[in-house]
């Protein structure tokens, strides 16, 4: 921080943690973020949360989904949630937290914190209540997903798409889950939705500001394609058991319209942030706005549950 504005940062503090390599152009950089429910003194306090991409869709490569098979391998840093101590530690520029749940594991990179992840772009902890963390994982061709944050867990990729098995030959064939599927141990999603309702899940916030008090408790998720927003309440996000959700009805200058009516595209590049109020805000790349969602009376009534979230996965 510049030592004469709080508000201000100062460039020459600048210092490279720590570089990663990715094979292809896309999944790169995910979140970064620490635990805002973490006190001093607590063992989750300063350390830093690192989304990583499982290195590209190799599909438009060679055909073959995830060919570098990156998000099992607990060699690699991609397609994980990596947990490290961004302080120098002598000649380090971090370290690895000893609560790590690999640390004492030679076969696994003590920075992952968890794992099968293809493409966990954003990810938000509730302020208040659960203190739960969300994790949005982009899906490939079929199924999006919300995992709740969990230590050591598996969450499938790219031996699983949401709750089904995937066949790295046919990107869009899916099947069922075995009936022994208990003994791979793998952490399924707290809520998943199809490819009918869009094409890339972003994560938002739970909200917990005061202007909308219906939406207290809630959890806010959109679309960045469609351009759709969800809602759940955050006390029904429980993994392996998909949560209902319902999409949450926008009024725009006196008119209900969808996002992507408003920023007049066909693609949305919907994104989310929180000011320290509570409040939740609507970014789009389309138009560079930001906007906040407040109450309207007018949508109150037109709430409903999403039907068949996954619609069909036969095709």
């Amino acid at each position: 921080m510049d030592s004469t504005d709080p508000d201000r940062i100062d460039p020459s503090s600048r210092r490279e943690i720590l570089r990663i390599a990715h094979p292809l152009h896309d999944h790169v950089g995910g979140q970064l973020g620490f635990n805002p429910n973490a006190k001093p003194g607590q063992s989750d306090y300063g350390l830093l949360y690192i989304g990583v991409g499982d290195g590209g869709n190799t599909v438009f490569r060679n055909k073959e989904v995830d060919a570098f098979h990156t998000a099992q391998n607990l060699l690699s840093p991609l397609g994980k949630i990596l947990r490290i101590n961004p302080l120098q530690d002598g000649l380090w520029q971090y370290s690895i937290p000893p609560g790590n749940p690999f640390v004492s594991d030679a076969r696994t990179l003590g920075a992952i914190w968890a794992y099968g992840l293809r493409n966990p772009a954003r990810f938000s902890w509730d302020t208040a209540g659960s203190g739960k963390m969300m994790i949005a994982d982009i899906g490939q061709a079929k199924i999006e997903e919300i995992d709740v944050g969990a230590a050591g867990a598996n969450y499938g990729w790219s031996l699983r798409e949401g709750t089904s098995v995937v066949d790295h030959h046919h990107e869009t064939r899916l099947s069922s889950l075995p009936l022994d599927d208990a003994m791979n141990d793998l952490t399924y999603p707290a809520l998943q939705y199809g490819h009918q309702l869009g094409l890339a899940v972003t994560g938002g916030f739970v909200y917990r500001g005061k202007a909308i008090p219906p939406l207290d408790g809630k959890y806010i998720l959109g679309d960045i394609v469609s351009g759709r927003v969800f809602f759940t309440d955050v006390g029904q996000l429980t993994n392996g058991k998909p949560a209902l959700f319902f999409e949450l009805p926008l009024v725009y200058l006196g008119k209900r319209q969808s996002v992507l009516e408003i920023v007049h595209a066909d693609r949305a590049d919907l994104r989310f942030g929180l000011d320290e109020l509570g409040e939740i805000y609507l970014l789009t790349k389309q138009d560079g706005a930001v906007r906040r969602l407040a109450s309207s009376l007018e949508t109150q009534s037109t709430i409903l549950p999403i039907d068949h979230p996954l619609g069909s996965l036969s095709k």
